[in-house]
């Protein structure tokens, strides 16, 4: 088996489309972590709090019980074996899906809802510009 960069462990490619939170230093992801709830996960010299539907995405179960025995914190586990069974599954898991041309991420209820409202904002600002705009038209013709 290749070697894994371990600083690149906990994040992947498909993740870019849940709403993380970024941090620059684990202070400050750790105090999110501690206000907010998730899960919080290295990655390179950056840190992020992310949802369960994250840790699924990553082939990993967000129930497993290490991930309470770590504290949820895979930057500073509480306990380091829990922590060595869950990088054990990620490692495997990466490999896996390195086999497939492109991981499929599952996404959960909540998520669809939420990129469905966005999407219906977006489709809503646009439309209501289009009329605007084809109103603003239909007063220069009466001109």
């Amino acid at each position: 088996m290749a070697e894994m960069d371990r600083a690149k462990l906990w994040y992947q490619t498909n993740l870019d489309v849940f709403l993380n939170h970024w941090f620059s230093n684990y202070a400050e992801a750790r105090a999110s972590l501690e206000h907010r709830g998730g899960f919080l996960l290295p990655y390179q010299t950056h840190f992020f709090v992310c949802q369960p539907d994250v840790i699924t995405a990553l082939g990993l179960d967000p129930d497993d019980s290490d991930w309470k025995k770590i504290g949820y914190d895979c930057a500073h586990p509480q306990d380091k074996d829990a922590f060595a069974r869950l990088r054990e599954k990620r490692e495997r898991n990466h490999f896996g899906s390195q086999a497939r041309a492109r991981p499929r991420t599952q996404f959960s209820s909540a998520h669809w809802k939420f990129l469905l409202e966005s999407f219906l904002i977006v489709l809503t600002a646009t439309s209501e510009s289009a009329r605007t705009l084809y109103r603003e038209r239909e007063d220069l013709q009466d001109v």
